[in-house]
């Protein structure tokens, strides 16, 4: 099975499986890496991983999430640092912060730069990426 991998940084955070593209936002299964999982160093990239999973929750209760609670994750979200790296070795930017539903094994989504044809045809290309 083709697989990608997620980046913040240059640090690995997990893998991402069974991706998919619906309406300009992609979609996949998430596993932390195991590294990052117990690296002190990756305590706020685990943070906003649980975070954002405790915010889709909040979102199915009356009165839903609030996303000025993001405020609060600036160096994680509003900047590009984040990227997959699809299968076949091509690095692909995100254009926010990836969303992370489920915590550390769960489900994750993103989206690309708005000039990313490049971009989606290479995770399309990775074998893996298919559209609904």
């Amino acid at each position: 099975m083709l697989m990608s991998t997620l980046f913040y940084k240059d640090t690995e955070v997990g893998t991402i499986q069974n991706e998919f593209e619906d309406q300009g936002t992609w979609f996949g299964d998430f596993t932390m890496a195991e590294a990052a999982a117990a690296d002190p160093g990756c305590k706020r990239i685990r943070d906003f991983i649980d975070f954002c999973s405790d915010w889709f929750a909040g979102c199915e209760s009356p009165g839903g999430g609030d996303a000025a609670e993001f405020d609060r994750w600036p160096d994680m979200v509003g900047v590009s640092l984040w990227s997959i790296v699809a299968d076949s070795g091509v690095r692909v930017a995100i254009a926010d912060a990836p969303m992370f539903s489920g915590g550390r094994q769960g489900d994750v989504s993103w989206i690309l730069p708005q000039n990313a044809e490049d971009s989606n045809n290479a995770l399309e290309d990775n074998g893996s990426g298919r559209s609904r």
